[in-house]
């Protein structure tokens, strides 16, 4: 049983989230984490003018979604909506949810690394009902997080009057 491309979607999971260790000026930068390392704590709520969502929103929403893929595309799939928000004892500042998300990768990242190149073809179903491939799960959050960290980069920058 080939690898190959389990461990290249590892690869690109982990640069989506955060940047790779003893990372450089221009390495990195688009991953999720990277881009909420410069959020300072009056930015996390702000909302750009006609707005509707801050940066803690989306960064919360990441977290959510890791869970959510990591329980369906390679769990047992059990996993409840309301069991994948961020805990409701804990105050939702930036260190925690930064915390939370890395909790959230490292259980997409170890339900994908027990995976093989031949279980990605595996269908399971998606937790509004629809099936999809195991692939389908990684490539959709490695997506979803550089989406979301593009978005979480644009609204700083304007809370930080830099966009330039």
């Amino acid at each position: 049983m080939s690898r190959a491309l389990v461990d290249q979607l590892l690869s690109m999971l982990a640069q989506s989230v955060e940047p790779p260790a003893n990372a450089g000026p221009t390495d990195g930068w688009h991953s999720l984490l990277s881009n909420l390392s410069s959020v300072r704590n009056e930015d996390w709520d702000w909302l750009p003018p006609g707005g509707k969502r801050s940066i803690s929103h989306l960064a919360l929403h990441c977290g959510f979604a890791m869970r959510l893929y990591a329980s369906y595309g390679f769990g047992d799939a059990t996993l409840k909506r309301q069991d994948a928000v961020f805990p409701a004892t804990q105050t939702p500042t930036k260190d925690n949810v930064v915390a939370w998300i890395r909790e959230g990768y490292l259980a997409l990242h170890h339900g994908l690394a027990a995976s093989t190149n031949e279980a990605l073809d595996d269908a399971r179903k998606t937790h509004w009902g629809e099936t999809k491939p195991r692939r389908w799960f990684a490539v959709t959050m490695i997506e979803h997080n550089l989406y979301h960290a593009g978005e979480i980069n644009h609204i700083r920058a304007l809370a930080q009057q830099n966009d330039a």
